[in-house]
């Protein structure tokens, strides 16, 4: 019910502001999962699946807020795609980290169909 609340609450907003204001007032911005995880989605909502926007917003938020803009960023990656971040930014984390990153994707995505296949 409290992603509902998040959700709606997203969606009356008349501003990203408003809503990241109206999120944190409605479900909160803790540590707590039952904060944290409207909040990420409400933020994602907010942000109409933008994948900065949706980081930003859960920077902006306040309090857990590097939770909560990694959850929404990553909802918004997850349906955007990569090429909705600008290739500088992508270059930058690149740069700055040893892994493969594009690589690990690809492995968590097979990961992912080969489990939901053998579900059925």
């Amino acid at each position: 019910r409290r992603i509902e609340l998040a959700v709606e609450e997203a969606l009356r907003a008349r501003s990203f502001e408003q809503a990241l204001r109206g999120l944190e007032a409605t479900v909160g911005n803790s540590v707590m999962t039952v904060e944290s995880v409207p909040a990420a989605v409400g933020i994602f909502v907010a942000a109409g699946g933008d994948p900065l926007e949706s980081v930003v917003g859960g920077t902006n938020i306040g309090n857990d807020s590097d939770t909560i803009a990694a959850m929404a960023g990553a909802l918004a990656g997850a349906l955007r795609g990569i090429g909705a971040v600008p290739e500088a930014m992508r270059a930058t984390v690149m740069a700055a980290n040893d892994e493969d990153i594009p690589q690990l994707a690809e492995g968590l995505t097979a990961i992912g169909w080969r489990r939901g296949e053998a579900a059925g």
